[in-house]
């Protein structure tokens, strides 16, 4: 997906050393609280220079050493030379994160991005979760305006079902046939299908439709954007 904006490409330890060709731009996906220590696991040993670091939280973090892992993740960015590292946690309301985040914020020496349930006043820049495709990117990115924004971007479409009791919104299992309408406002396409007892309506991104978005994106402020490598390489 060529674009303006640099797309990071998401890569597992598998996809990074499996991969002849690696795209432009790769984020390593990811480093984890260790299950065994007080730091961090699966640090990577190289990486291409200007690449991203990920954190996760995938192992939730339990007696770990906000010390430790600033001085493991220093380390690596004086070793690597990231463009910056990602705290991709989405555990809510867990205080060893919140003790770690703030830790790293304070003490590391490259850009540092942040989910946005941790992304504390002394965050400079938010991880954003993707635009779904039926919210204007403009009014989405609206809440983090002040910050640096590097926006997470993915292809899955959603459902949204409307009956007399409301609307219900389901993710988007595969893409609609028969006659598909263009949104060049919300950057998507969609279908729809008026039944009996309600109305679906079926709201997915094509390729040309995410160009349009991270343009969009760019204009916005948009420093850059991330996305699973396989599911964009």
């Amino acid at each position: 997906m060529s674009t303006a904006l640099p797309v990071y490409l998401a890569m597992t330890h598998w996809e990074f050393h499996a991969c002849a060709q690696p795209p432009e731009h790769i984020a390593w996906m990811a480093c984890h609280f260790s299950p065994y220590a007080q730091g961090l696991s699966n640090i990577p040993d190289s990486l291409p220079e200007d690449a991203l670091l990920m954190v996760n939280d995938r192992t939730e973090p339990h007696m770990h050493d906000p010390s430790l892992i600033a001085r493991q993740l220093t380390e690596a960015v004086e070793r690597l030379q990231p463009r910056g590292i990602v705290l991709d946690f989405q555990r809510p309301s867990n205080r060893q994160t919140q003790e770690v985040t703030a830790k790293l914020l304070e003490t590391l020496p490259c850009p540092v991005a942040v989910t946005p349930i941790y992304a504390a006043e002394i965050a400079k820049a938010v991880f954003v979760p993707p635009v779904p495709p039926d919210q204007d990117i403009q009014d989405y990115l609206r809440p983090w305006e002040g910050k640096e924004i590097w926006l997470e971007t993915e292809k899955a479409g959603i459902c949204l079902t409307v009956t007399k009791d409301g609307c219900n919104t389901q993710p988007l299992t595969e893409q609609p046939t028969g006659t598909v309408f263009d949104d060049t406002a919300l950057c998507c396409h969609y279908n729809t299908q008026v039944l009996e007892d309600r109305a679906v309506f079926s709201l997915y991104r094509t390729e040309d439709d995410q160009k349009s978005l991270l343009d969009k994106a760019e204009k916005l402020g948009v420093t850059l954007a991330v996305g699973l490598y396989q599911e964009f390489y």
